[in-house]
């Protein structure tokens, strides 16, 4: 029941998060004429691309940690965090706040991995930069920073410092730590959001050319064996499709398909498929 109250209020707040976000850009762009869509991306130092931006204030997918800050801090010309959150809406102010401040309570022994997991669905900054940094041949400082500007680092030396990464100062960048997830259900629906706004959402160009969703489902063994039959077939039909020469276009495509299962203590797992936005 608690886990079911959580999920609804997470939903609740994103919800609000859209509304309240889409309202004060558009009220912005409203009272300052001169000011376009591209313009605004500028000044917010392009952190997110334009068909992003434009399905945010279409309430079609909830705005980054880094979007919140950046278009926030443009408004009120403050890049202070101590006087920025003071500025910004409620709701806005916690999910900031909550972004920038959960590393700062110290792991307990024992329950490392189930933090991680409390961090991954609760903070969006945390999500984007656990998902982005998931692979183990390592990952740049340079890219990160690139990707998620300079205030991003404080939040990984924050994930070096509890051992959710590693950092490597002979290569400079940044490796799977100690500390992982569990994957839990809450975790793994956070992952990819945040999968998407990193990586799909930068891609498609107009309405209705990306599909996210992700299944849960209750197995048994043979018919978890007969699902990855089906991923196999399904990957075998892709190839056929991307290397017959009649496909060749003008479309820049990707896709991605996994299936896991989860650890036996996850023991809330219903039969869904929920689309991710």
């Amino acid at each position: 029941m608690q886990n079911a109250t959580d999920q609804l209020n997470k939903k609740l707040e994103e919800k609000e998060l859209r509304e309240i976000f889409a309202t004060d850009v558009r009220d912005y762009l409203d009272s300052n004429n001169f000011l376009s869509v591209k313009s605004i991306l500028r000044h917010m130092g392009n952190v997110v691309d334009e068909s992003t931006l434009r399905r945010n204030l279409n309430k079609k997918n909830t705005p980054s940690v880094k979007t919140l800050r950046a278009f926030y801090a443009f408004k009120f010309k403050e890049e202070r965090d101590e006087i920025l959150f003071n500025l910004v809406p409620v709701t806005i102010k916690t999910v900031l706040e909550r972004s920038y401040n959960i590393m700062q309570t110290p792991f307990s022994i024992g329950n490392q991995s189930r933090r991680v997991d409390m961090q991954i669905s609760n903070d969006i900054q945390f999500s984007e930069l656990y998902a982005f940094t998931a692979f183990e041949y390592g990952t740049s400082l340079d890219i990160i920073q690139d990707e998620f500007g300079k205030r991003s680092i404080q939040k990984i030396n924050e994930m070096i410092a509890s051992s959710v990464l590693s950092y490597n100062p002979k290569t400079k960048k940044v490796y799977p730590g100690k500390n992982r997830s569990t994957y839990s259900k809450d975790a793994v629906q956070s992952l990819a959001k945040a999968s998407l706004n990193n990586i799909g959402s930068k891609q498609a160009t107009r309405e209705g050319e990306e599909i996210g969703y992700i299944q849960f489902a209750n197995l048994s063994v043979t018919a978890l064996q007969k699902l990855i039959l089906i991923e196999q077939e399904a990957h075998r039909k892709k190839l056929e499709l991307f290397n017959n020469p009649q496909s060749i276009g003008e479309q820049k495509v990707f896709t991605f398909s996994f299936v896991d299962t989860f650890s036996p203590d996850n023991d809330n797992i219903e039969n869904e498929v929920q689309h991710v936005h």
